[in-house]
């Protein structure tokens, strides 16, 4: 299995990206910072509370991102409504598309990872739309505000 070209590590120094020369690029939570501690506990639940601009969506991002080395990890990140998805969407394309062979599908609202693993995008916006999710096999469910 190819190890992704995008890698999340845990922070030893101020910086949130590193670009090598000829190396993966490195995307790192700040340290002990609310982002650190969702993507690096173990606790199966878990939650990050905060206004915009805190990093929430990024650590979201990176949460799921630690699992996509495993061929049958299915991600799924939720927001209120579609309108809703642009930015989490951008947020999501920074994070997986460095690596030239993840691959996204606009219409589906998913990202391909190279070992298999994928992680959808979705919207619950009526009372009724959790019936689109029923029978779907997910390893990591998410809402997003």
């Amino acid at each position: 299995m190819h190890a992704l070209l995008l890698m999340v590590l845990a922070m030893s120094q101020p910086v949130d990206a590193i670009e090598d020369d000829d190396g993966p690029r490195i995307i790192r939570p700040f340290p002990n910072s609310p982002q650190e501690q969702l993507v690096t506990t173990p606790v199966f639940e878990s939650s990050l509370y905060g206004g915009r601009g805190r990093g929430g969506t990024f650590g979201l991002g990176l949460k799921m991102m630690r699992h996509t080395p495993h061929p049958k990890f299915r991600g799924l990140i939720l927001r209120r409504t579609i309108p809703e998805l642009a930015d989490l969407i951008d947020k999501c394309n920074e994070l997986y598309l460095n690596d030239k062979r993840v691959r996204f599908n606009m219409t589906e609202k998913r990202y391909y990872f190279p070992s298999g693993a994928n992680i959808w995008l979705s919207a619950l916006e009526r009372h009724e739309d959790w019936r689109r999710f029923q029978g779907h096999n997910l390893c990591a469910l998410a809402f997003e505000e």
